[in-house]
This record gives structure tokens, C-alpha cells and sequence, in this order.
């Protein structure tokens, strides 16, 4: 890892560059551009942050094969601007790619150097025409949508405009026109992004919920990264929208840093503050990741973490009367400040 003195030379050598154009579906809208099937029984690995060559981001990525997954998604971030020899680094060569499809959502460190090494060199190699999509199949639809073309590519600065960071409005109008044209289709929606909606420890981006509030009620999960910790929410929100479930997955590859207690309530149920390691004399949590794995109606959703433990399950079965949800296994090396069944209630 980089001292702080290289790493702020490293974003002030980037930190002017211009902003890559936006990539939107070429395929007229009736074409239903972007919706990619799924298969009705198949995996789906997940991990955010975690283009950053360390050792712990290998173990996340050796963990993951272990579940031999269908499709992996990236939720964002490769260190520590996102240019073409960063992805090429940190990312291209040693990502676990999915067999039948590798998906990668945007974030703010890709956008630092303008999202050039995103857009332009990435994206191409995964065959993946923009940074929004949907993967669904009869039981379920898994949304990845963008949250970090407005997050700044000016470094930090998003922490001072966090308001500007919402999703493109190209992304919100095939939201519209698209995914949820067919206001029958009950089919229960997993978000990804990158930024959080919420957040009992840090930044809140609620310019990234108004972006997609007029869909939440579709919506059973969200999975964010960004901060660098495995958390879960129970139903929660800002202002009056709908509330939602999160899961906080930004533990892929950066030292989890473990100085941080929550803040703020926001129904919040668990998180992980095991130290494991020590980075220059502070103490580190584990890396990990989570798989989703389909088999017609039922969900079941595993944590990982590097190391192979089994921190969390959960099911969910789709109803004619929607998507319920249990604890099927948790771990008490978590620390759970709520009955875990308010995960899924």
C-alpha cells in the first residue's frame, strides 16, 4: 500500500482530468436494453472495494472461486484512482470472473481519473455495454445501477458535495422506461450500488435514494460498499420514502478499519469488528464477500469471509404474497445489537 505522501501525489497527478462521456444503451427502449438473463438456478458472488493487490483482496478472491459462481459483480472502487494501469494491476488480471458473465458497477475512485481506465479499458473486457444493468430471471432481478459517475472525480471532494453524488439521468430514465415499465411485475429487486443510501458509521448519500425512490417499493435487499465494513441493516430510511434492507459489503480488498463505533441508529442489526491483523500499529477486520445463490423461488445468501468462515445466511423464499426472508445460520464472532431476525422482517 502506498504512504499518504505518494498516494496524494498519486490523485493530484489525476485529479484534473476530464470526465469520461457517458455511456448509455444504444438499443431503443421496446428492445428492453440492458435486462440480461439469469439462469433460474445458478450463483452470484459479490464483493465492493476490492481492486487493491493486497493480500487479504487475493483471499477474498480465492474464497470466492471456492463457490464456483455463475456471475460475479464487482460494487465498485479500484484503488486508488481508477486508471487503465490500476485496473490492469489491480483488477483485470486476478478478479474472479464468473462463468457465464463478469459485471462491474462505477464508483468514486474510478471516476478520480475521469473513469478512462473504467469505461475505456474495462468495460470492453467484460463485453459490458454500460454501467447499469439488470439480470433477472422468472423468481428474482438483480439491479446494478451507477453511483459514482457524480461522486467527484476530484479527490475528497465528495465528502464535502455529497449531495451532487445521484445516479445519471440516463440511468434513472431506463430505470423508468425499462426495468420497471411493467408496474405488474412484482418480482422481487436486489440493488447494487456503490454508495449508501444510509449509514449508521459515515457518509450518507441521500441524493443516490431520491434517485431511485420511486422504485423502492420493488425493492427486498440493497447491497452498497464504499464504507470498509460488512454490515446489515433492517428496514430503514431517510426522510419519508420507502424504507429498505441494506447490506454494507465494502470489506472486498481495503483494510478494514475498526476504529469506527456507529453513530447513528438506522435499525441497524449487525456488523463485524473482529480485529485480525495490524496495519503500522492498528488494528484490522477481515475481508470478505457475499454469495447469492438462486434455485428457483428460494434465495439463499452466504457472507464470507477471506479466511472461509461462514458469518451469515440468509433465506428468502418468493410467495404469491412476496419475497420472505430467515436467519438460517449467524455467527456470534459478529456483534449484533438487534434479534437477527430483524434482517429479514
Amino acid at each position: 500500500m502506498k504512504s499518504v505522501k505518494e498516494w496524494a501525489a498519486h490523485y493530484f497527478s489525476v485529479a484534473f482530468s476530464h470526465r469520461h462521456p457517458f455511456r448509455t444503451y444504444a438499443a431503443p427502449v421496446d428492445t428492453r436494453p440492458g435486462i440480461l438473463e439469469l439462469p433460474d438456478e445458478c450463483v452470484v458472488a459479490m464483493a465492493g472495494d476490492w481492486g487493491t493487490g493486497t493480500g487479504p483482496a487475493e483471499d477474498v478472491s480465492r474464497q470466492i472461486q471456492t463457490h464456483a459462481p455463475h456471475v460475479t459483480i464487482h460494487l465498485g472502487d479500484v484503488y486508488y484512482s481508477g486508471t487503465p494501469s490500476e485496473f490492469r494491476d489491480y483488477f483485470l488480471s486476478s478478479w474472479p470472473r464468473g462463468s457465464l458473465r463478469t459485471m462491474l458497477l462505477n464508483a468514486n475512485h474510478e471516476m478520480y481519473s475521469g473513469g478512462y481506465g473504467y469505461f475505456g479499458l474495462a468495460l470492453p473486457e467484460f463485453d459490458q455495454e454500460t454501467s447499469y444493468f439488470c439480470l433477472e430471471n422468472d423468481h428474482w432481478r438483480i439491479l446494478g445501477v451507477d453511483s459514482g459517475y457524480y461522486a467527484r472525480h476530484f479527490p475528497l471532494l465528495e465528502f464535502l458535495l455529497k449531495g451532487l453524488t445521484r445516479l445519471p439521468d440516463e440511468n434513472v430514465s431506463w430505470l423508468e422506461d425499462v426495468v420497471f415499465r411493467d408496474r405488474k411485475d412484482r418480482r422481487p429487486v436486489i440493488l447494487l450500488s456503490h454508495h449508501a443510501w444510509f449509514s449508521s458509521f459515515d457518509t450518507e448519500y441521500g441524493g443516490v435514494g431520491r434517485s431511485v425512490s420511486p422504485f423502492l417499493d420493488r425493492v427486498l435487499l440493497w447491497f452498497w460498499a464504499h464504507e470498509h465494513r460488512l454490515a446489515g441493516y433492517g428496514r430503514a430510511r431517510l426522510g419519508d420514502d420507502f424504507p429498505v434492507r441494506a447490506r454494507c459489503i465494502g470489506h472486498g480488498g481495503m483494510p478494514i478499519e475498526l476504529k469506527d463505533r456507529p453513530k447513528r441508529k438506522r435499525n441497524l442489526v449487525f456488523y463485524d469488528a473482529r480485529p485480525v491483523a495490524k496495519v503500522k500499529g492498528d488494528p484490522v477486520g477481515a475481508c470478505g464477500y457475499a454469495a447469492l445463490e438462486l434455485a428457483g423461488p428460494t434465495l439463499r445468501i452466504r457472507y464470507g469471509d477471506q479466511f472461509g468462515a461462514n458469518l451469515l445466511v440468509e433465506e428468502w423464499n418468493r410467495t404469491p404474497e412476496g419475497a420472505r426472508g430467515q436467519v438460517a445460520h449467524r455467527s456470534m464472532n459478529l456483534t449484533w445489537l438487534q434479534d437477527p431476525g430483524v434482517l429479514v422482517a
